[in-house]
């Protein structure tokens, strides 16, 4: 004959396989770390890597994001001199500078241009943009940032026009496709791809 249990201790049995159930659950949650966004989105993190790591990094590629977004707005900026000269000072901020460390092609009254450096690129631009009294453009709200390390990748449309010195007025649409690459610590432009749209709407 068995004696029977008691309450105190059929109760401190109770609690005891409570306690390892509730400490199993908590392992097994470990292993995933949620961190809510601004914007109240989630960021699932994987255990395999420390969650500091992972935030660090986290933060660096929002921050090469906004370094991208400026350097982009500071290229329109320079393409929409107005009613100033189009010097094509500044640009040596944004692309990478040197022989042979650019690459563009820019779609252009029906035709590509193929260009090399920046030199090339300025030699190209500020004799045909000096032609203009007014010009200016403009994003569409469509900017796309995607970064991987020291390589960044932008995606855009942008309207814009101006009018030339006799009077004549402009309209533009135009696809781009900018290449960014972290030089020396610093994002720098290395790819410049420009398409020519529909501009008769703009």
């Amino acid at each position: 004959m068995h004696a029977q249990s008691s309450p105190i201790a059929h109760t401190r049995r109770r609690l005891t396989m409570k306690r390892l159930f509730v400490s199993a659950i908590a392992t097994a949650l470990t292993g995933f770390v949620t961190l809510t966004a601004s914007a109240g989105e989630q960021t699932l993190f994987s255990f395999d890597r420390p969650v500091k790591e992972q935030y660090v990094a986290q933060s660096q590629t929002d921050l090469d994001r906004q370094q991208i977004e400026q350097l982009t707005q500071k290229w329109v900026d320079l393409w929409s001199p107005k009613d100033r000269p189009f010097t094509g000072e500044g640009f040596e901020e944004i692309f990478a500078t040197g022989e042979n460390e650019i690459l563009v092609f820019d779609n252009v009254e029906g035709s590509v241009v193929v260009l090399h450096s920046l030199e090339e690129y300025l030699d190209t631009w500020v004799p045909m943009m000096q032609q203009f009294a007014f010009w200016e453009i403009a994003i569409e709200d469509n900017l796309e940032i995607s970064v991987n390390g020291d390589l960044a990748v932008t995606t855009f449309s942008f309207v814009g026009g101006g009018q030339d010195g006799d009077g004549v007025e402009y309209t533009l649409r135009q696809y781009g496709t900018h290449t960014w690459k972290r030089i020396d610590g610093q994002w720098r432009l290395v790819h410049e791809h420009l398409t020519a749209g529909d501009g008769s709407d703009v």
